[in-house]
């Protein structure tokens, strides 16, 4: 472009950033999860997610859903249906976690 117009210049403003979500082995989110799914595993993907700005003021967080990373965030992304049914369970769980007795 300087070829063109030696005037031309770029400028960026950054609006917004996210702040780097930190794998965790051991807190109450990741608990809560393992004990309604049954799943221990802590897998961590390359994706941009708010839960840095979450874990940054002292929230426990853990970022899941249904499905597969394999299938996630691509062309012709799915979710099988036992993938949902799995979710639902666990919103369910989340929910009889969080009504008082």
């Amino acid at each position: 472009m300087k070829k063109i117009f030696p005037n031309a210049s770029i400028e960026k403003d950054i609006i917004g950033e996210i702040v780097g979500f930190d794998r965790e082995d051991k807190s109450d989110a990741c608990e809560l999860i393992s004990s309604l799914t049954g799943d221990n595993s802590r897998q961590v993907v390359s994706f941009g997610t708010e839960a840095g700005l979450f874990q940054e003021i002292g929230i426990s967080t853990v970022v899941c859903g249904p499905g597969s990373i394999e299938q996630a965030h691509k062309i012709d992304e799915f979710i099988v249906l036992n993938e949902l049914k799995k979710c639902l369970n666990l919103l369910d769980g989340i929910n009889k976690q969080s009504i008082p007795n």
